[in-house]
């Protein structure tokens, strides 16, 4: 996306809006156009009219249906305002003004269109709290131009893409990972089938551990997708954090990435037993581990940490390694990842497992001076 300018009065677009009364008089201008409102509300999709100020004049049935709100409550805000944006809130100006707006597909397709007053269309990641649940969303942004009078407004259009960007993360993650643990699997056993499997317990591990890694990618890419359907099982037993923590731990070091680095942990063994869905924890913290270990060189080591704050259990990895901004403000976003396109569900399945399901947090700090650490924190955990 193009490079624009950073507002002075606030982290990226300008906060500055309009009042009631001027808002009311341009939804009333609008419906005296013509037949625009109509038209948008026989659109399939969610339509918005948005004035210079990127307020929402007019939302169409589609919008109003999805919120769940008459068209009253809708003009005034801005898009992330209404549509639950977890980014909205980060500054006093609303949607579009703080930091991690600088990164959003949407409010970069409003500003441009409006900037050049030409169609602009681009895909975006939004993460939204919608119906008290947190969902991700892939959406395909459309803004045009459109005046009335002498003012510019913009007909701004969302085409959900969630199910294609699944599809491909299947076909170009799931798929390609089975293929490969297959294929391993296949030679292994073709090995054995042509020496008569005697004498090579190696050879036996190694399938063994072959086997193993195609199970859990199946079972990983399955829970995630029950997880965004909110259809996850969560299965809370009494379980000694320090057993949550070690079983990661151990998993961790027979990973791929695993090979040649080190894992140097650090556990408080002096917490209580705390109620939670082991499965679900470790399978983020091995999330968790994973990623530090991805973005470790080979030679150095990343630190798994244990401890205990305000009657919480958190649990800590670090690397050496730095992100850079435009990572940090995106690393919990669906599709968003470093290794390509088709990725990027490690981070993101992290915080949607730990907030929507284990009623936790998942937070990080990356600086030059530091290194990465994410943290993970489940409530529960007293010192003994």
């Amino acid at each position: 996306m193009p490079s624009l300018p950073v507002n002075t009065e606030t982290d990226f677009a300008p906060a500055k809006r309009l009042d009631t009364s001027r808002i009311q008089k341009q939804f009333m201008e609008l419906v005296d156009e013509g037949r625009i409102t109509e038209v948008l509300n026989a659109a399939p999709y969610i339509a918005l009219v948005t004035n210079s100020t990127r307020q929402i004049i007019f939302g169409n049935c589609e919008f109003q249906t999805f919120l769940g709100l008459n068209a009253e409550d809708i003009s005034g805000l801005r898009p992330g305002e209404l549509l639950g944006c977890t980014n909205a809130s980060d500054h006093p100006g609303g949607c579009g003004t703080g930091k991690n707006c600088r990164f959003c597909g949407v409010v970069h397709v409003m500003l441009e269109s409006r900037e050049t007053e030409q169609r602009v269309v681009r895909e975006a990641r939004m993460f939204l709290r919608h119906n008290e649940k947190f969902v991700a969303y892939d959406v395909k942004v459309t803004a045009t131009p459109m005046y009335i009078g002498s003012e510019l407004y913009l007909l701004v259009f969302f085409d959900d893409i969630s199910s294609m960007k699944k599809r491909e993360r299947l076909e170009r993650t799931f798929f390609h990972d089975i293929m490969n643990s297959a294929g391993g699997v296949k030679n292994l056993a073709l090995y054995l089938a042509e020496t008569g499997g005697k004498g090579d317990e190696n050879t036996a591990r190694l399938l063994v551990d072959q086997s193993s890694r195609l199970i859990e990618e199946i079972r990983s890419q399955q829970l995630l997708i029950d997880a965004e359907s909110f259809i996850l099982a969560v299965n809370p037993v009494l379980i000694d954090p320090l057993v949550l923590f070690t079983e990661a731990r151990s998993a961790a070091e027979y990973l791929k990435e695993a090979e040649g680095r080190t894992i140097t942990s650090l556990p408080d063994t002096q917490l209580k037993g705390i109620l939670t869905d082991p499965i679900l924890v470790k399978r983020v913290l091995l999330n968790m581990l994973k990623n530090a270990l991805e973005a470790t060189e080979t030679g150095k080591e990343i630190r798994f940490v244990m401890t205990h704050e305000s009657g919480d259990v958190i649990f800590k990895v670090w690397n050496s390694a730095v992100m850079p901004e435009n990572v940090r403000r995106q690393i919990f976003q669906r599709s968003f990842s470093t290794k390509g396109p088709g990725r990027g569900i490690g981070t993101y399945s992290m915080r949607l497992i730990t907030e929507q399901y284990l009623d936790g947090s998942v937070s990080f700090l990356s600086q030059d001076d530091m290194g990465t650490e994410f943290m993970v924190r489940l409530p529960g955990g007293e010192v003994q």
